[in-house]
């Protein structure tokens, strides 16, 4: 996860945060080489997330049609687009949004087919799946649109010219939308982009929201089946990737379907944001649950107003002592960033040390602030508290990727980890039905928006509680 941060008076990057989070279950070193180098490609790392997806993906503020329009008519066909997906949706299952999609885009004369990127981001599977062949990212048109999160076009012996539109949340990449244009369409033209983009991302809001309320989105999004325990922390991971003004947040999740007990947690409100990276001892199932149960604590003592890490952090040793399975305990870093000073707060509990990295290269690892695992009674440890400048990246990660070891007995270790490239009016008639209609659409999409963001932080969480929660509940 990567948190990048700007202050008030310039638009330099003042405070990034990364944390890479890799399985040590069956990673061998080399397969780290290939991993870096794919995702390097892939633009998965947050240097590339900085570079290529920021500036696409909603950190300055863009209206739905601010570039000049043909005429009103079609400004009023693109509002029909929106209201009517916007409307459809309330009553579509995960399964039905393609339907949804495509019937509102056949009002501008457009035809789509939806895909969704796999858990592994390497296959754009369609939904539904028979309707088309799978596209691989590497390699693909669809796939660069997706990993730059930039439109493009291309052809079709059937369709004739397409766009192929990336679909995000945020900044959390989940697919692509396939556009097929009307014949003599300009699919170079700016205006019709944007409009497709803003189409394409309200598409990925939907996505994000039908993925609780069924199963067929979430099997599209699996190319090997999961692990039990691997079933459980993806239902309790936030997105992958996360991106405001301030900040961006990115993590790496490998191998995605066999992650035993490693996990990650963050959330951002306003001007504090809180991460956290989990490691279970052992690979199975008991390691899944511990690390849930420390997940459940930790957000359960800061949606109960709690700041402190060192309190945060005994919570957690209270709750898995008490109803973790059998003697278990999980190794984690707790780091709170202030993104108003760009101070770092943080705990190691039996971690590996964080790495600093400044220009690309290691710094320092962050030594201090080493408490026992959660999960293990012992004595308080202060939190130790780093300033962080403009532009630097902290790296957390699982010690199963400086373990890894290649055919000759070779570890990866922390040195080639830290060499890596790591690169979000007045006399208003109010009986008026249009606009009305237009409030309810509007509503209808901060209905959706809302859904959404409670993956994001805590605020929205806390504003749903009128009495306080239990660990369990939580």
């Amino acid at each position: 996860m990567l948190l990048r941060h700007r202050d008030q008076h310039s638009s330099r990057a003042v405070v990034a945060v990364l944390f890479l989070v890799l399985s040590r279950a069956v990673v061998r070193a080399t397969e780290v080489d290939q991993l870096a180098e794919r995702h390097r490609r892939d633009r998965t790392f947050p240097g590339w997330v900085e570079a290529a997806t920021l500036p696409r993906v909603g950190l300055a503020p863009r209206r739905l049609l601010d570039r000049p329009v043909d005429s009103e008519l079609e400004q009023g066909q693109w509002w029909r687009v929106v209201a009517q997906i916007i409307e459809e949706s309330h009553t579509a299952s995960g399964d039905d949004l393609p339907r949804v999609i495509a019937e509102a885009v056949s009002l501008v004369g457009l035809t789509a087919h939806m895909y969704v990127v796999d858990l592994a981001q390497r296959t754009l599977w369609p939904i539904p799946k028979h309707h088309c062949e799978p596209v691989t990212v590497e390699g693909s048109l669809a796939g660069r649109a997706f990993q730059f999160v930039k439109v493009l076009a291309g052809t079709d012996p059937d369709a004739g010219v397409v766009l192929w539109v990336p679909m995000v949340d945020g900044a959390d990449r989940l697919g692509v939308l396939r556009l097929g244009l009307p014949s003599g369409t300009d699919g170079d033209d700016p205006g019709l982009r944007q409009r497709c983009s803003v189409v394409a991302g309200l598409a990925g809001h939907l996505v994000a929201t039908k993925l609780a309320y069924g199963d067929a989105l979430n099997v599209a999004r699996r190319s090997t089946p999961l692990s039990v325990d691997a079933e459980l922390l993806w239902q309790l991971l936030p997105p992958l990737t996360f991106a405001s003004r301030d900040l961006v947040i990115t993590a790496v999740l490998e191998p995605h379907d066999r992650v035993g007990g490693d996990g990650f947690d963050y959330a951002v409100d306003k001007e504090v944001a809180f991460c956290g990276l989990f490691d279970a001892v052992g690979h199975d199932l008991q390691a899944g649950l511990t690390t849930a149960v420390a997940l459940a604590a930790i957000r359960n003592a800061r949606r109960s107003g709690e700041r402190d890490l060192s309190v945060i952090a005994r919570r957690a040793d209270a709750e898995i002592i008490a109803h973790g399975p059998g003697a278990r305990f999980v190794t984690a870093v707790l780091a709170r960033l202030d993104t108003s000073t760009g101070e770092l707060s943080y705990l190691v509990a039996g971690h590996p040390p964080p790495l600093l990295l400044r220009a690309n290269r290691t710094v320092k690892a962050l030594q201090y602030g080493r408490r026992v695992p959660l999960g293990v009674s012992g004595r308080d440890v202060a939190v130790v508290h780093e300033h962080l400048e403009p532009g630097d990246r902290l790296l957390l990660y699982t010690d199963g990727i400086t373990e890894a070891r290649d055919a000759h007995g070779r570890s990866f270790g922390t040195d080639r980890l830290g060499v890596l490239r790591l690169g979000l009016p007045g006399g208003a008639d109010g009986d008026d039905p249009g606009l009305r209609q237009r409030c309810s659409v509007v509503a209808g999409l901060a209905g959706h928006l809302v859904a959404t963001k409670f993956a994001y932080g805590d605020v929205l969480n806390v504003t749903r509680r009128s009495t306080p929660l239990t660990v369990a509940a939580e």
